[in-house]
């Protein structure tokens, strides 16, 4: 039996210490924070999710991989957003776990945050991987 790690946990811990290293000023996460609003404009965010995709083999996953980064303004939301379209491509290992094929199935497109009054911008990826034997 071949087991999948947390994709969305990986990739999480991973970009944040990529943005860290790069030292961008950006949470990394799956859930927007409880409390992020206009009124009380929080730091850069970026949002993660695992929304679908397919299983190749056995032994390789590729899981479609919502990214959504969020700013009080459009200039640095759309900043941190280019800013992870280019990291993506660079993940090959992490945590033990291969990584390959990267497929920019979306890029960054501008998907404001009626509610909040954020700006949003929005891309998806697909990033094949590989299983462990359990």
């Amino acid at each position: 039996m071949i087991k999948f790690p947390d994709i969305e946990a990986l990739l999480i811990a991973w970009l944040s210490g990529q943005l860290a290293a790069l030292s961008v000023d950006a949470d990394v996460a799956k859930l927007i924070p409880a409390g992020r609003s206009q009124a009380s404009p929080a730091r850069p965010l970026v949002q993660l999710r695992v929304s679908g995709g397919r299983k190749d083999m056995a032994s390789m996953a590729a899981p479609l991989i919502t990214i959504d980064t969020w700013a009080s303004d459009s200039e640095t939301a759309s900043g941190l957003a280019e800013t992870v379209r280019g990291l993506i491509p660079e993940l090959r290992l992490y945590a033990g776990v291969q990584f390959y094929l990267h497929n920019e199935a979306g890029g960054p497109v501008d998907f404001p945050d009626t509610p909040t009054g954020q700006s949003r911008y929005r891309q998806i990826h697909t990033i094949r991987y590989r299983g462990r034997a359990a």
